[in-house]
């Protein structure tokens, strides 16, 4: 089946700070996502507490989303099983979560590698970096990236319900 996916990074209590930053934006991002009838993937950092209760409650009833735990920065792997388990054929994921400069930028890069085809977008209003909120300002890396792969869009992104 083919659909698009939203991936949640990392916002968990340990995250707190970063995470309450961006939490209206990614309740946003669900809130379409479910509209849309798009795959949920959300990752946790293993030993980083729980996922913020108002993602939690905002998810609970909705069919389409997996809960998945990982050891390491990149998400990537994770995602990717989770959907060869579920037969999703992803044609676009939309990334938020924390933090833009390890663990988003990370499983961002590692997407982009195992789906060349399939288009990454960073949802830039959603994401928060360790200094301030979103990537707008120093994250030269995703900036660079997107030049090179040409596949990832940092750009400030509004999904609609258009």
């Amino acid at each position: 089946m083919r659909k698009s996916v939203l991936v949640i990074v990392d916002m968990q209590t340990s995250f707190n700070d970063g995470a309450k930053k961006v939490l209206q934006e990614n309740l946003d991002a669900i809130h379409i996502a479910k509209q849309k009838n798009m795959f949920v993937v959300v990752l946790e950092y293993r030993g980083s507490g729980a996922t913020l209760k108002p993602i939690k409650k905002s998810l609970e009833e909705y069919s389409l989303v997996v809960y998945k735990q990982k050891g390491m920065c990149d998400g990537s792997s994770h995602v990717q099983k989770v959907l060869k388990e579920h037969d999703i054929s992803p044609t676009r994921f939309f990334v938020t979560g924390v933090y833009s400069n390890a663990c988003v930028y990370e499983t961002v890069t590692g997407l982009a590698k195992k789906y060349l085809s399939t288009p990454v977008v960073v949802i830039d209003r959603a994401v928060a970096d360790m200094y301030e909120q979103g990537f707008r300002s120093k994250n030269r890396r995703i900036k660079n990236m997107r030049v090179q792969k040409g596949k990832i869009s940092k750009r400030l992104f509004t999904l609609s319900t258009t």
